[in-house]
């Protein structure tokens, strides 16, 4: 689906959601990221990251309270519904990056493309491996045979193949020096600004901040304080 500039390409209403026996509850009344904006989430282990980012992916259905993409309700909805918009609209960018090993680089880049019901665009996936630096003689290859920061522009590639209303990162950067983590960085972003697609990227890593225009601090959910969305100090 094309990303409509007048509506949000991101919003989270009323959001509510508690895993039973325990205490701490993930409430989130509202949020919102038009096409293009990046969100950096932060917040320590247990202060509902991974819970959040399950919601947005519609692997986890939610309690109480509506997400939306564009113009298509996430959630509530079938779980049928929620896989065919994951496959359409989100792209992901795993922490262990979840590449098939014995598959080759222009086949795990186009893998995705057949569970969402399209062929498989290679001539985008060769545009977008180009784009991200990696030779043309290393797409036959198998994936296992990469550097780690290789295989993280093959993960990039596969996942903004679809050109997705959201791209989602998990941690991506946390086995990485800070040179590497930087470089990576730069590499996602440039690739989802081409794209048009908005990005929530979260981290345990503070300094990843100044790369996003806004920041949400889980921590302060536990804390029982509405979560603040601001524009960073720097971009």
């Amino acid at each position: 689906m094309a990303a409509d500039l007048n509506i949000p390409a991101v919003e989270l209403k009323n959001l509510r959601h508690q895993w039973p026996g325990q205490a701490f509850t993930l409430e989130i009344p509202a949020l919102q990221l038009a096409t293009g904006q990046h969100l950096f989430v932060r917040g320590a282990s247990g202060s509902g990251k991974t819970t959040l980012l399950n919601l947005l992916c519609g692997v986890l259905t939610l309690q109480q309270g509506e997400i939306w993409l564009q113009q298509q309700r996430l959630q509530p909805n079938k779980a049928a519904v929620r896989d065919r918009i994951r496959a359409r609209e989100i792209g992901v960018v795993f922490q262990q990056l979840n590449l098939i090993p014995y598959l080759s680089v222009l086949d795990n880049v186009v893998l995705g493309q057949a569970f969402s019901g399209k062929a498989a665009d290679e001539a985008r996936a060769r545009d977008l491996l180009t784009a991200l630096q990696l030779p043309a003689s290393l797409w036959q290859a198998p994936a296992a045979q990469l550097s780690v920061g290789q295989q993280q522009r093959v993960a990039i590639a596969r996942a903004l193949l679809g050109k997705p209303t959201l791209l989602i990162a998990d941690e991506p950067t946390s086995a990485l020096d800070a040179d590497n983590r930087d470089a990576f960085m730069r590499v996602l972003l440039k690739e989802a600004n081409d794209a048009g697609s908005t990005v929530i990227f979260v981290s345990h890593d503070q300094a990843l901040a100044r790369y996003f225009g806004f920041q949400l601090d889980m921590n302060r959910l536990q804390d029982g304080v509405t979560p603040v969305i601001a524009e960073a100090l720097c971009c």
